[in-house]
């Protein structure tokens, strides 16, 4: 599958049934970007029978596909006026001027959250807006409709998966990346999430799970193959998404910290501990815990402080992170 068009826009506008599904999506767009908040949309009908499943598709893959339609609900009444003509009734959570002002107010939120990032590579971008939001955004489920939106998670840093996992597609892409919802299982429970183009290839990035553990960044959920984000994530395939094979946009990978030994490992450790701060390593080939563990107590040997001690069995990596003042 080739990278989806328009940074990701229109992935699921794609998936709908060429005809009056797409017709219906086009003329939502066409309005809601051209600041049309009317609740009221008519429509010419061109498969009475299709009208309102084509309506409904319609709607939702707009929903999925752009997030800067926060405004928009997830109800919506299809209403047949005879003949070709019919109307869409849409749920619009604000008013148009509460548009306005939330929007005003996200463009000084972006300002911190986009800093730095002109003059530096695609998958650097990437990487410094994944990391700023992970640290940023905290979960909350208290029902509200804002923590399903980009509103929650924007303006308070709050929100579930749908709404952190919306702010990193609209960060990313004001960032020229690509990027699409991908809907699936957290576990148990349904769950979302984005998937991330990097110079053609396909990758999993989950910000809403990557918790910093006291303040230690492990990149556990950031450009991930599909064989890693299947340990805990399911439900995505046959949904029409690509295959995610590649690791060689990891963090370990992109900073040196991968080891193909023990003794490679220890170097990465060691090195990156004596420099002060956090250090990280992974293993390209199977280890046990207790070869990670004999490589953590040689990297740390001699060293001064005392560590924290993080292991990401899931990627076969650990990082080291110095107590302050120890």
């Amino acid at each position: 599958m080739s990278e989806p068009r328009a940074l990701g826009r229109c992935f699921y506008r794609d998936r709908l049934p060429p005809g009056q599904a797409r017709r219906f999506y086009d003329e939502l767009d066409r309005r809601l970007a051209g600041g049309d908040y009317r609740a009221e949309v008519p429509l010419t009908l061109e498969e009475r029978e299709r009208s309102y499943d084509d309506a409904f598709a319609a709607c939702k893959a707009l929903r999925h596909d752009r997030p800067e339609y926060f405004f928009l609900g997830r109800q919506m009444t299809f209403l047949y006026r005879g003949g070709q003509e019919g109307k869409l009734r849409l749920q619009m959570l604000y008013t148009p001027a509460e548009i306005e002002t939330l929007q005003a107010a996200f463009r000084q939120k972006m300002l911190p959250l986009m800093a730095g990032t002109a003059d530096k590579s695609l998958v650097q971008r990437e990487e410094l807006i994944y990391s700023r939001l992970a640290r940023q955004l905290r979960y909350q489920n208290t029902r509200s409709e804002q923590e399903h939106n980009l509103v929650g998670p924007m303006l308070a840093s709050r929100g579930v998966c749908e709404g952190q996992n919306a702010l990193l597609l609209y960060c990313l892409r004001r960032a020229g990346v690509t990027c699409v919802q991908v809907l699936g299982k957290g576990r148990t429970e349904g769950h979302c999430w984005a998937m991330v183009w990097l110079n053609g290839e396909p990758v999993h990035c989950d910000v809403t799970w990557e918790k910093p553990g006291k303040g230690a960044m492990l990149y556990r959920y950031f450009n991930l193959t599909d064989e890693q984000i299947s340990r805990d994530h399911s439900g995505f395939a046959g949904q029409g998404l690509p295959a995610c094979r590649t690791e060689a946009y990891s963090y370990y990978r992109l900073h040196g910290h991968s080891a193909c030994s023990l003794a490679e490992l220890t170097g990465h450790l060691r090195s990156g501990a004596a420099q002060g701060g956090m250090a990280y390593g992974q293993m390209q080939p199977p280890c046990t815990d207790a070869q990670m563990g004999r490589a953590i107590h040689e990297a740390l040997r001699g060293l001064p402080g005392c560590w924290n001690i993080y292991h990401v069995a899931s990627l076969r990596a650990v990082a080291l992170m110095k107590q302050a003042g120890r």
